[in-house]
């Protein structure tokens, strides 16, 4: 446990570091031939990076998120615009663990909850797009694109889930209006 918290406090002390999140994605992106641990050991390792990536986007993805402190401060701008991109393809990934795309996903669903639709118009297209990929006949091909599209749909209800339960007004039946023409009626 004492080695855990260590490396918990180390990976903190990094989070401030210009291009940390993307590197964090970049590593979980690229799996186990990506680390230095042996094969057994690298699933854990993935998951546990997509848990300290969900945590550090919670903490500090804007000023008013957790524990952002004069220290750390926000992700900057340029980390949001290469992470933006690169969560919505982790979370559409065929290749990721359950556990680890839940884990993305979440991260997804506290990013868009602050920056979509305003700061993220891409966002929806993107998935849109993740869904629309052609894929050939063989077997190995239509189980990815089985697990792409729950990935996409995962994505999908952990962004729409912000709509639940919110009182209406003129302003929400704009956004819904708009999400609705970009995301289901390519469907």
């Amino acid at each position: 446990q004492d080695q855990r918290q260590a490396a918990e406090a180390s990976l903190r002390s990094y989070a401030s570091s210009a291009g940390y999140g993307p590197a964090v994605l970049s590593l979980i992106a690229g799996g186990s031939a990506s680390l230095p641990f042996p094969p057994h050991e690298a699933p854990a390792v993935i998951l546990a990076a997509s848990v300290h990536f969900k945590n550090t986007i919670k903490r500090r993805w804007t000023e008013d998120s957790g524990d952002v402190d004069a220290t750390s401060g926000p992700i900057s701008d340029a980390d949001k615009e290469q992470i933006k991109p690169m969560v919505v393809q982790l979370a559409c990934s065929p290749s990721l663990a359950p556990n680890v795309q839940a884990q993305i996903s979440e991260a997804l669903a506290i990013i868009s909850k602050h920056d979509f639709p305003h700061k993220w118009s891409t966002l929806l297209p993107e998935l849109v797009a993740n869904l629309n990929k052609p894929t050939d006949a063989t077997s190995a091909a239509v189980e990815a694109d089985l697990l792409a599209t729950t990935g996409v749909l995962s994505a999908a209800n952990a962004i729409f889930k912000r709509y639940r339960g919110q009182v209406e007004s003129a302003e929400l039946n704009v956004e819904l209006k708009t999400v609705l023409d970009t995301f289901a009626m390519p469907l």
